[in-house]
């Protein structure tokens, strides 16, 4: 055998409930839903079983939770007991592993779990931490998203910059308070109108954003920004049609609300124009959590890495406690 084969699997869904609810664009979620994707592998000498996370963001993914598993039961299958072959990832999917990771079109969190098992399979095979097979190993900072009110105990005297929603003008004494001799990055997941943004923007200290993400839906305004020395970046606006268009400086990429083709797609784009990126949770469970790290890992010093406090969920998912589930 040349390759490995998919012997069965198994699902497991959750409900997480987070110690502080946690922040969607301008909604708060209490509770976040998802399921973890369990694969027995088998090679010529060995058996192991990798794990994955489908998780949809409730009020931001575009595809939803039932929609991908109803997928999965559909595409799962057709695969058990098929010899798959080995291949290098850093030089790409195969035809046949690009098959396996695009399940059904628009599916985006199932696409991206998919691909997560297409790589752990590759790296247990190869005895390789999932980094590695990527591309690569890099150190990268970790940004964690805090509430305001958190923040003085969460960054004492941290060199990190962290990360502040920022959706009212009552936030701004605030940040302002905050970010006192530190750097700071903003999202405000485009509630600004263009008057009030470029109007806000002049009171800021230029000097301690190192980005504002999604300030406003104004393409002018954003381009009076940039010309104020405001860094802009996207996130939401990747999802759209015509996200390659849009002038930015910096991505904010969420690969579980993506999708790998798309994320693939602005992986490269900002490779090829040397941008700043940050690999950012969907608010996942601890076992989507970690392989999001190993993608950051892989990319290289341009890149930092969100996935929030350590301790996001009272009941998160304990990979010990299912590694034999099916």
């Amino acid at each position: 055998m040349n390759g490995v084969v998919f012997t069965e699997y198994g699902v497991l869904p959750y409900a997480l409930l987070p110690r502080s609810p946690l922040i969607v664009g301008t909604t708060r979620l209490e509770k976040r839903l998802g399921a973890i994707v369990s694969v027995k592998v088998k090679t010529d000498t060995n058996s192991f079983v990798v794990h994955s996370d489908l998780a949809p963001l409730q009020g931001f993914s575009e595809d939803g939770l039932q929609e991908g598993l109803d997928a999965l039961g559909r595409a799962l299958p057709r695969w058990l007991d098929h010899e798959l072959p080995l291949i290098d990832l850093r030089k790409g999917l195969s035809e046949l592993w690009e098959a396996f990771v695009d399940v059904e079109p628009d599916l985006n969190a199932l696409s991206w779990c998919m691909f997560a098992l297409c790589v752990q399979t590759h790296s247990r095979v190869r005895g390789l931490r999932p980094a590695e097979i990527l591309g690569g190993k890099t150190q990268n900072a970790s940004v964690e998203e805090v509430g305001l009110e958190r923040l003085a105990d969460a960054y004492p005297g941290d060199a990190v910059a962290p990360k502040l929603k920022f959706h009212s003008e009552a936030d701004l004494s605030r940040i302002l308070e905050i970010a006192g001799n530190r750097s700071i990055r903003l999202d405000s997941n485009g509630i600004f109108s263009a008057a009030d943004v470029v109007r806000i923007a002049k009171t800021l200290p230029l000097e301690k954003i190192v980005y504002w993400e999604e300030p406003t839906r104004d393409s002018d305004a954003i381009t009076a920004l940039r010309a104020l020395g405001i860094r802009v970046a996207k996130d939401e606006s990747l999802l759209s049609a015509d996200w390659e268009e849009q002038i930015c400086d910096a991505y904010v990429v969420k690969p579980t609300v993506l999708g790998w083709k798309k994320t693939d797609a602005v992986l490269r784009k900002a490779k090829a124009n040397n941008m700043e990126l940050a690999i950012s949770t969907a608010y996942e469970s601890s076992i989507g959590r970690a392989f999001l790290r190993e993608l950051a890992l892989s990319l290289g010093p341009n890149t930092t890495l969100g996935l929030g406090p350590k301790d996001l969920f009272s009941n998160d998912i304990n990979i010990d406690e299912i590694a034999d589930a099916i």
